[in-house]
């Protein structure tokens, strides 16, 4: 029964992972190009988010899933997630995917504490890595001579993707009850 519970829990991450790689190649957003002088505060709010980078969901998503259940979220899996992603964005393919790889490598199976001081331990973490894996990607593509990004929207990324993390995590417990195992039950 262990072997078809990571086999369907390896589909649904599949899918879940193929669901935001299309929902973020949807022509959806809106970049309005002047904000008049005589803008509402929720016309600005609005201006600001359009030029704004969103966090990346699929790394959240597979961060929360390599944490609760390491065997359903295969490397393997997870690298061809990333590096679609990588080349639908159009960035340097591969860097950001191998980045990522290396954050949900470190992640998985840590066992936190049950309750709230465990899941603050494990937000906290996934904080960090964020923050060092916007910094390592300033840091490889100023190495390679390759312009990167400016440094602040890719902090405003990690900060909004840490503060999303508990949403994601939420959303999976609920629609997909990814939940943490209980220590009596196998880590699958």
């Amino acid at each position: 029964m262990g072997d078809l519970a990571a086999w369907t829990g390896r589909i649904a991450f599949a899918c879940v992972a193929v669901l935001i790689l299309t929902l973020a190649a949807l022509p959806l957003g809106t970049n309005p190009s002047a904000v008049p002088s005589e803008a509402s505060p929720i016309t600005l709010v609005r201006a600001v988010a359009g030029r704004l980078p969103g966090p990346d969901l699929l790394l959240l998503v597979a961060l929360a899933w390599v944490v609760r259940r390491p065997a359903q979220a295969p490397a393997p899996l997870a690298a061809i997630a990333f590096l679609l992603r990588d080349l639908l964005n159009g960035g340097p393919p591969g860097l950001g995917a191998a980045l990522d790889l290396l954050a949900t490598e470190r992640m998985r199976g840590k066992r936190f504490d049950a309750g709230v001081p465990g899941f603050l331990s494990e937000w906290g973490r996934v904080a960090l890595l964020l923050v060092l894996l916007a910094l390592a990607e300033q840091v490889i593509l100023s190495l390679l001579l390759v312009q990167a990004p400016p440094l602040g929207p890719a902090l405003a990324r990690a900060l909004g993707g840490a503060v999303l993390y508990p949403v994601v995590v939420a959303v999976l417990r609920v629609l997909l009850g990814l939940r943490s195992p209980r220590p009596e039950e196998a880590r699958t």
